[in-house]
């Protein structure tokens, strides 16, 4: 298995390596894999969060540190913390063929 790439640079050094013409296809949710796009998109990181991802959308962020509408989150823990600032970060993300 491949290491994580952490930056577009990353991505590109690791996509250098392939022939140019190979399908980008990206794992889907239950089974199979499916075409791939990519946006650019506002993040958050957030800190002692066991849910869906460590980076959420602000305002799913926001309801996640306050508890609101917050499903993901046992009431026993203590809700997760905001890293830093909001970022734009390149995802990738599934899209029909």
């Amino acid at each position: 298995m491949s290491e994580p790439v952490q930056t577009v640079g990353d991505l590109l050094r690791a996509l250098q390596q392939l022939d140019p013409d190979m399908p980008v296809l990206i794992e889907s949710a239950c089974s199979g894999a499916d075409c791939a796009a990519v946006d650019v998109l506002v993040m958050q990181e957030l800190a002692d969060y066991g849910g869906q991802g460590r980076y959420q959308f602000p305002p799913d962020a926001e309801r996640l540190i306050s508890r609101r509408n917050a499903w993901q989150i046992s009431e026993d823990g203590p809700p997760p913390t905001l890293v830093g600032e909001v970022f734009a970060a390149a995802v990738i993300h599934r899209r029909r063929c």
